[in-house]
């Protein structure tokens, strides 16, 4: 049994050589011989991220961060699994490395002295598209040493990895006893062509406040449910009615303020679902807009759509900060990437109770969950008699404390400017409509 569940080690390994998956599995109970399987192989790093075995009950409620009654289930096994996919999640910067996480729980009880105890297990392997591979096994009493129970559902645990990456669904088949009850089941993800509709929905619903949907070669996106920020991302707030040639400048020229960085920067360009003046978007608009950012040419690498069910700047924050991956000793940082127009409502008094004070204290709550601005210049009239101007930002800021200005990274005019906006695209569309009529 025990070169049998290395013999599967060795196989995910080998097949994994283009770092198709990567792994993060959670073990309550038995089946530890899976991660220690993996690790003796070489090369099993392009597999396996993180192997945790939360053996003691504090331990397990501890890294699925609540209570529990019942230790042996489906339900904790699923629990084990969202949260090794969060985990898997975190190690990733590259958004398109996200679509290969999976989370794997393993929830058991062995073999004991006490008589009349069942030997179970239930192990959930979820993938980052929401596919998901379920089992569940009890085993015949009397039949297996603890050992040999441990040596089973660890290689159980690692079929199930087998399972949830395969597109063609097949048995199990492992050394089952004819007294022993197993079942399985597979939950597809979310077809491509229903990605963003059914995401949408999902906000729109209420059952979650953020869906991050991931663009693939042909122009499709996989939702992302699980939704974990890159340590320092860009988020791009927006109607994107229509979006245009100079939402992707923007972009570009917001990484491009991080250049002496060397991480590739994420952008996500995120469509509130919710407006406080307007109704709320349906589907069939945000899957609209969403495949229009998609067909914009010179979009910046490492990109995603990201939906969401807030309009507010500090909601934004509140949720945002939440999601952010860092690593040790990091310290939390994501910015919004926004335009000068925004930046003046953000600073504008009128919206905290007419109360400069009020107003700062905002933008400084917003500091301390780690949230800066990347602003983008843009033409500005003040009345129909004057010609219009490029207006940077930087007069709204100069009399401002320095505490608050060092929040905002002015984006020059040499390196950013286009006079396009939505509204005109707009109203240029309604004349070639009147005129066709």
């Amino acid at each position: 049994m025990t070169t049998s569940v290395h013999q599967v080690a060795q196989r995910l390994v080998e097949n994994n050589n283009k770092n198709d998956s990567l792994v993060c599995i959670a073990i309550a109970g038995g089946g530890g011989s899976a991660i220690s399987a993996l690790a003796s192989i070489p090369g099993a790093s392009s597999l396996l991220l993180e192997g945790t075995v939360a053996y003691d009950r504090k331990s397990l409620e501890n890294y699925i961060q609540q209570p529990l009654e019942n230790y042996v289930s489906a339900q904790v096994a699923s629990l084990l699994s969202q949260t090794a996919l969060a985990r898997s999640l975190k190690y990733r910067n590259s958004l398109q490395d996200q679509l290969k996480c999976i989370g794997i729980g393993a929830s058991s009880a062995l073999v004991q002295s006490k008589p009349g105890r069942i030997s179970r297990a239930h192990i959930v392997a979820t993938r980052a598209d929401g596919r998901q591979y379920s089992c569940f096994l009890k085993m015949a009493p009397h039949n297996r040493t603890r050992v040999e129970e441990d040596l089973l559902i660890g290689r159980l645990v690692l079929e199930s990895i087998q399972q949830v990456t395969s597109d063609e669904h097949s048995n199990v088949n492992l050394d089952f006893e004819p007294e022993d009850e197993f079942q399985q089941e597979h939950t597809p993800s979310v077809p491509p062509q229903d990605a963003v509709r059914v995401a949408a929905e999902r906000v729109l619903l209420g059952e979650t406040s953020a869906v991050v949907l991931l663009p693939k070669p042909d122009q499709t996106f996989v939702a992302v449910p699980h939704v974990v920020l890159p340590n320092k991302s860009l988020i791009f707030p927006g109607s994107f009615n229509p979006p245009h040639v100079g939402h992707v400048q923007l972009a570009n020229a917001a990484k491009k303020a991080y250049e002496h960085q060397e991480e590739d920067l994420p952008v996500f360009f995120e469509l509130s679902l919710f407006n406080a003046d307007k109704p709320a978007l349906n589907a069939a608009t945000v899957s609209e807009r969403a495949h229009k950012i998609f067909n914009l040419q010179n979009l910046p690498s490492n990109w995603a759509v990201l939906l969401t069910s807030v309009a507010l700047f500090r909601d934004k924050a509140d949720i945002f900060q939440n999601v952010l991956a860092t690593d040790v000793g990091d310290t939390k940082q994501f910015s919004f990437v926004i335009g000068t127009d925004t930046m003046v409502r953000i600073l504008n008094p009128k919206y905290y109770g007419n109360s400069q004070q009020a107003m700062l204290e905002a933008v400084r709550d917003m500091k301390q969950q780690g949230v800066h601005f990347v602003v983008g210049g843009r033409l500005q009239q003040t009345s129909e008699t004057e010609d219009r101007t490029f207006v940077t930002g930087q007069e709204e800021l100069s009399d401002l404390p320095a505490d608050v200005q060092e929040m905002f990274t002015l984006v020059q005019e040499e390196d950013f400017r286009v006079d396009l906006s939505s509204t005109e695209l707009r109203k240029q569309a309604e004349q070639q409509v009147n005129a066709s009529s």
